[in-house]
């Protein structure tokens, strides 16, 4: 018991070199040219794919409601400040992207300048980024769906497949069950 306790500075030593290892942007971009990645995708492709990221369907959908329920007609100041953030943050990209000039976007930034540890956590911070985009735009494409459906077919939608099981009640600030079965739209647009 008495060796475990000497050791136990060194172990933790020796634990956090490992969740602090760095590689350089030289070492990084030999491994890229040992195994260079195939790239299919050009300028148009990669810029569509942006865009559709950025814009998604959740601005036709949350930009009336913020226009109709918060902002009023201050709404294009709103879009102004939030034009002036999303500009920072491609200046910041831009700024990495010439320091650290290899594929992997902010998972390398981090890795050459903060360690191992903090590049997985922010791989997974990415992972978990764009899982919840992909199911709040799939909701909102879900509205347009049950609209579609009540427009064309002159019925209502069924709601035990077009609504979550659970809801969010903003006054008394908990959950509850909607008597639904699961968002089928929601979910065939998640698949694809």
């Amino acid at each position: 018991m008495g060796q475990v306790l000497e050791r136990t500075p060194s172990l933790i030593e020796e634990a956090w070199k490992r969740l602090t290892l760095r590689k350089s942007v030289d070492d990084m971009q030999i491994e890229i040219n040992e195994n260079p990645l195939n790239r299919p995708l050009n300028f148009f492709h990669l810029n569509t794919l942006g865009l559709g990221a950025i814009i998604g369907a959740g601005i036709f959908i949350l930009s009336g409601n913020v226009a109709a329920n918060f902002a009023g007609p201050s709404v294009i100041i709103s879009f102004l400040i939030g034009s002036l953030v999303a500009f920072l943050a491609a200046l910041s990209y831009a700024e990495m992207a010439s320091m650290v000039p290899i594929a992997g976007s902010s998972y390398s930034y981090i890795y050459t300048t903060m360690g191992e540890f903090c590049a997985w956590l922010i791989g997974w911070n990415l992972c978990l980024e764009y899982t919840c985009a992909v199911a709040a735009v799939s909701v909102g494409w879900s509205t347009y769906v049950a609209s579609f459906i009540e427009f064309i077919g002159n019925t209502s939608a069924e709601y035990r497949i077009l609504s979550a099981p659970i809801a969010w009640n903003n006054t008394s600030e908990n959950f509850y069950l909607t008597g639904a079965y699961f968002n089928l739209p929601a979910i065939l647009s998640s698949r694809t």
